[in-house]
């Protein structure tokens, strides 16, 4: 009896703690801006009214600018030489040039 409590109790906590980690996961998002960008206005606004925890990072600062870059040289793309901001990159994934803002971040 008591090794078949001790068993309930472990699975419970076990399934307790997995709802914490699911619950708690918050996807790595950072968005890269830029100043008087429209566009990059428009998603600050949709992100903020939806509540979406999120890093802005402004490609006016040097360092933005180069790490921006490099990750859409990372996706294998050598023909972009300009982007649509704002360029997202969220769980590994880089997103630019979209065309939808709304239908975008509704997605997410």
């Amino acid at each position: 009896m008591r090794n078949a409590l001790w068993t309930v109790m472990t699975l419970l906590l076990f399934v307790q703690c997995q709802s914490n980690v699911v619950q708690d996961y918050k996807p790595k998002f950072v968005m890269y801006t830029k100043p008087g960008c429209p566009r990059c206005e428009k998603s600050l606004e949709i992100l903020s009214q939806r509540g979406i925890v999120f890093e802005e990072r402004s490609i006016a600062e040097p360092k933005y600018q180069r790490e921006m870059w490099e990750l859409i040289r990372e996706q294998k793309d050598q023909q972009t030489s300009r982007v649509t901001l704002p360029v997202v990159y969220m769980d590994s994934v880089l997103y630019y040039n979209v065309q939808d803002l709304d239908g975008f971040f509704q997605g997410i």
